[in-house]
């Protein structure tokens, strides 16, 4: 090791420069003499000689006019190379410092580059692999599926489109209706808003908040801070928010491995005949009740001889039904005993052979299956668009319904990247009880809320003018005042009838 003459950091025996200040390594010499050569003309001038003696002092050497040498001893530091006005100096010294870096890094690991590169490599390889195994649209549907239900916390907008009447198909393209949710499933929290725009611009949202086994419901632009209200649910709806976490974890705990999950994907996509396609990030589900028939009855085709399903099935079932029964998992009418009961028939050792005749007598009833879907959903078609996005998240999905028989086609349409922000103002210390509201304080809400969306459309000429128009083309009614009283007339019949 060596030390640099400028900062005294130990360096590395062949470094070039210091990696501490970026200064150079100069060939060590006992005596280093610099001189300034004296031209003949200019004999008399005074010429500097500076000779470096060691790392602590500088020797400066001046020949006078009688060229006589007088020698001045300096400190080290005051001899510091000086750093000009325009920076360059800093920018050699930076330059010089990254070099002595690049050098050090050169000698110690002299293929450090490997490192970058195989990283590289292997993000392609993943893409790649990732992209071949996702090449079905069922397998990636289920991938997404799984990363979906992989989430502590869910944000969806949900919008519909139409297809049925032209006026209510006009309405609700100009006049946005949103539903926002958000879920916590690690907290059991949720909260939802019900939004009203009119081009894109909030006219007025409903709120209901569920958070520490309370309700809360609320109308922002109607109501002042802490006048919404709030219930208590926990005898409505008891959660443990750690059976939550269970049943979460009962799922991921399920093990792929033995079961033909590429079989059953192809056997899936071949069966629906072209009505299920993938374009790009796009996964798009076609649906009748002749494809729904024939899908349904492939499976039970390949699971009436699948004996390593079976087995597959009896595995998994095993270890999820005792880790519920150690958990005192419950849900519903679901809990350990019943847990303990289905474990009973599943440890059983005819259970292979059991469920291959189980899965024989579905497949029998299922030659029936595609008349009474038929009968059931007469010529309707439902499509599911799955829209995916980076590392195969699932950022939208579109389910449209298409009675061709009644000519009328719904689209509902779940957003996954948007979804209800809740500013958590709301506590059961601040507010009203619902169980304490009457139908005269209901019967003032309605009044409120509606005095206060005729003020916002009166105040807004081109929405107005539009009110105006569907109702006059469709109730008869020209005058937005008029519309209103006859909307909170049947509003408050309702409740009424409910109080």
């Amino acid at each position: 090791m060596k030390k640099c003459h400028n900062c005294e950091m130990e360096n590395l025996d062949e470094a070039i420069f210091c990696t501490g200040c970026g200064a150079s390594f100069e060939p060590e010499s006992e005596d280093v003499e610099v001189t300034v050569g004296i031209d003949e003309e200019v004999k008399d001038a005074e010429a500097p000689v500076i000779r470096e003696e060691s790392a602590e002092e500088v020797v400066v050497e001046t020949v006078d006019e009688a060229s006589e040498v007088t020698t001045e001893k300096v400190e080290a530091e005051d001899a510091k190379p000086v750093t000009s006005d325009d920076g360059e100096g800093t920018k050699d010294a930076f330059v010089n410092k990254f070099k002595g870096y690049y050098e050090a890094l050169n000698t110690k690991f002299p293929k450090w580059y490997f490192v970058p590169a195989g990283l590289v490599v292997l993000i392609v390889i993943a893409v790649v692999a990732s992209s071949l195994m996702l090449s079905n649209p069922v397998i990636k549907t289920l991938y997404g599926v799984q990363k979906l239900f992989s989430q502590d916390k869910y944000d969806i907008a949900f919008s519909v489109e139409t297809d049925i009447d032209p006026a209510l198909d006009d309405l609700l393209e100009d006049i946005e209706i949103q539903l926002l949710t958000t879920t916590n499933t690690k907290e059991v929290e949720s909260g939802m808003s019900l939004e009203i725009s009119f081009q894109d611009k909030k006219i007025i949202d409903f709120l209901a908040v569920v958070k520490d086994d309370y309700l809360y419901l609320d109308i922002p632009e109607v109501l002042d801070d802490n006048e919404y209200y709030y219930m208590e649910i926990e005898d409505y709806m008891e959660v443990d928010e750690e059976q939550v976490e269970n049943l979460k974890g009962y799922i991921a705990d399920i093990d792929l491995k033995g079961f033909d999950l590429n079989g059953y994907a192809d056997a899936i996509v071949d069966a629906a005949d072209g009505n299920i396609s993938m374009e790009d990030s796009t996964v798009i589900y076609t649906i009748d009740a002749e494809t729904a028939a024939d899908i349904i009855k492939e499976i039970f085709d390949m699971l009436e001889d699948d004996e390593e399903t079976a087995k597959w099935v009896q595995k998994n079932g095993i270890k999820i039904l005792t880790k519920m029964i150690e958990d005192d998992f419950e849900i519903g009418y679901f809990d350990a005993d019943v847990a303990e009961e289905i474990l009973e028939e599943v440890e059983d050792d005819d259970f292979v052979e059991d469920w291959l005749e189980y899965m024989e007598e579905v497949n029998d009833y299922t030659d029936y299956l595609e008349e009474e879907l038929e009968w059931e959903f007469g010529d309707s078609e439902m499509e599911v668009v799955f829209d995916f996005g980076f590392g195969n998240k699932i950022n939208s999905v579109a389910t449209t319904i298409d009675n061709k028989d009644e000519d009328i086609e719904v689209t509902v349409i779940a957003d996954m990247t948007k979804g209800f922000n809740d500013n958590s103002k709301y506590t059961d210390a601040d507010g009203n009880d619902l169980e304490d509201i009457d139908y005269e304080e209901i019967l003032d809400i309605l009044e409120d809320t509606s005095d206060y969306l005729q003020d916002y459309i009166d105040d807004n000429d081109e929405l107005k003018d539009y009110i105006e128009d569907y109702a006059d083309d469709n109730f008869n009614i020209d005058d937005v005042d008029d519309l209103f009283d006859e909307i909170l007339d049947e509003a408050s019949y309702n409740f009424r009838y409910l109080f």
